[in-house]
């Protein structure tokens, strides 16, 4: 986890010195400190500075003035200030201080308990917003990483689509071929065996047809385009397209193949 930046602007040295020794034992912070109202500007301009203990009486700059500038410029308006100081504690100083931006006020001579107990409290407000940042950049990068996986995985989709449409144009093309002359054939004068032939050359035309059709009704299944559809189908014309694919493979080895078909299954379901 990232540290708190937490820088202390004062004059004098010895209060820099003593709260740093306050506060350099809270856990996740580091502590940069500064003499110079002008040089603590530059470093908030440089550096990430989340919280910054700021005293009231300095020269040049008094803690007012400092925390106005900060507020104004889009590049440190994001500190969080805290106004340190040893004036009165009358409600004008206290106004004045939350009007240039201050969220709170420690008031010398310091408690040590109080300080380190107000300090701890921003600075787990600070790392709480910062786990939360870091939890909201994660899940944007988790969301574009399926975004991305989502587009890739489309664009593959159609890839195939398109794959398989063109393969099936090139093999319907001959298969068609096949399929007619078939058609012609059968209305020709044939004998038995030959019939027998181009029944069989028929029935395996349709099924590799079908078998095309399958490949695309895949497709259609990873795009959601899937349909059903309910239609009577004929036992015996299934166990037919069998016995004519495999009775002749069957015979030239020798085998005996046959289908039975029980009677008590309807021909149609």
């Amino acid at each position: 986890m990232k540290k708190i930046n937490i820088l202390i602007v004062d004059d004098k040295v010895e209060n820099i010195i003593s709260l740093t020794a306050l506060l350099e034992d809270i856990e996740y912070v580091n502590i940069i400190s500064s003499t110079d109202p002008n040089e603590a500007l530059k470093i908030c301009w440089k550096e990430e500075i989340d919280l910054a203990l700021v005293d009231v009486q300095m020269p040049e700059i008094n803690g007012f003035e400092f925390v106005t500038f900060l507020k104004k410029n889009p590049k440190t308006n994001h500190i969080i200030p805290i106004m340190v100081t040893a004036i009165s504690k009358e409600d004008k100083y206290l106004i004045q201080g939350l009007n240039s931006g201050a969220v709170d006020y420690l008031y010398k001579p310091l408690n040590p308990e109080a300080t380190i107990a107000k300090v701890k409290s921003f600075v787990q407000q600070l790392l709480i917003q910062q786990e939360i940042k870091e939890k909201n950049i994660a899940l944007e990068e988790s969301k574009q990483a399926i975004l991305k996986a989502k587009e890739e995985a489309e664009l593959a989709r159609k890839s195939k689509e398109t794959f398989l449409a063109n393969m099936s144009h090139e093999i319907r093309t001959p298969i068609n071929g096949i399929m007619g002359i078939t058609q012609m054939l059968k209305n020709s004068q044939l004998s038995i065996e030959q019939e027998n032939w181009i029944n069989k050359l028929d029935s395996a035309s349709q099924n590799l047809l079908t078998i095309i059709n399958d490949i695309l009704d895949l497709s259609k299944v990873d795009s959601g385009m899937m349909k059903l559809n309910m239609e009577s189908t004929s036992v015996h014309d299934i166990t037919d397209d069998l016995n004519n694919l495999f009775i002749d493979k069957a015979n030239y080895k020798g085998l005996n193949f046959y289908i039975d078909v029980d009677d008590r299954i309807n021909s149609y379901f």
